[in-house]
């Protein structure tokens, strides 16, 4: 009798050793498999907004070559050597994303959709080319928000206009306000 107790004891710590195994495998999975799940959205997140900022930082310079136009364009660029926003190499701009986006996008080396767009100190549209927004056609700042997009990331950058009344040159420091998503 001694040793059927015995026999039955063993086997009993040897099925619940197993299914504490068991258990602790699968919760140690779990969370492994949660925390990476974590840290993509956390990295997609971060390569659309690194992006964003590399698409401000390129319309922020230049461009390549300094006189650019849409048949030469290396890398595209808006600013004039002042800061000022050169009007036109931004209708240029402009019409390129309206005849081949792909193309644009690719020159700005960005996977991402993105759109483009300048307002006042009063946060007011300005209208700089022939429309108020550049980039991906049937967007703009208020209805997408309402897109079933992933991720969006914004970068708002300072550049100067300048304006001519009569001979007056003025100057308004505006913001260039740049989305990219996914």
């Amino acid at each position: 009798m001694f040793f059927l107790r015995k026999s039955k004891g063993q086997a009993w710590i040897q099925d619940g050793i197993l299914a504490l195994f068991i258990v602790i495998t699968t919760v140690i999975l779990f969370f492994v498999g949660y925390t990476n799940l974590q840290k993509e959205d956390i990295n997609t997140f971060e390569a659309v907004y690194n992006k964003n900022a590399i698409v401000s930082e390129y319309l922020m310079l230049e461009g390549t070559p300094i006189d650019w136009n849409e048949s030469n364009v290396l890398r595209i660029g808006i600013i004039n050597s002042d800061n000022s926003i050169n009007s036109t190499k931004l209708d240029v701009f402009y019409n390129m994303t309206i005849n081949d986006y792909e193309s644009v996008r690719s020159n700005l080396k960005t996977p991402y959709d993105f759109l483009v767009f300048f307002t006042d100190k009063n946060e007011t549209l300005l209208n700089l080319t022939n429309g108020f927004f550049i980039g991906k056609t049937g967007f703009n700042n208020t209805n997408i928000v309402d897109k079933d997009l992933q991720i969006l990331a914004k970068t708002k950058r300072y550049v100067i206009r300048k304006t001519y009344d009569g001979p007056d040159l003025y100057k308004e420091i505006i913001s260039m306000n740049v989305y990219s998503w996914r």
